[in-house]
């Protein structure tokens, strides 16, 4: 999923419009980013919890291995929010 995909997913989940969900959805990722590229540990249920295990510098770039553990309570809560795309609409 790409940054696009996400706002738009966001915008149908919450049914507010794109123009209020961009700038909120990129400070996000910015802040996400820069917590993980710090090392801090992310607690974001029910997305999980996540672990910085290793880290490396290149020249170019930034390599960052994050472990990512999720609950099966949070993944069942998840499922239940989201709506099944093929169930039939209501008449």
């Amino acid at each position: 999923m790409g940054k696009r995909e996400l706002i738009d997913r966001v915008v149908t989940a919450s049914g507010i419009k794109k123009s209020a969900a961009k700038p909120v959805v990129e400070a996000m990722l910015r802040e996400l980013g820069d917590a993980v590229s710090k090392g801090e540990t992310l607690n974001l249920q029910p997305l999980g919890k996540g672990i910085v295990k290793n880290r490396k510098e290149l020249e170019n770039a930034e390599v960052i291995e994050l472990r990512l553990r999720r609950s099966k309570q949070a993944i069942e809560a998840a499922k239940a929010l989201k709506p099944d795309p093929l169930a039939k609409a209501a008449e």
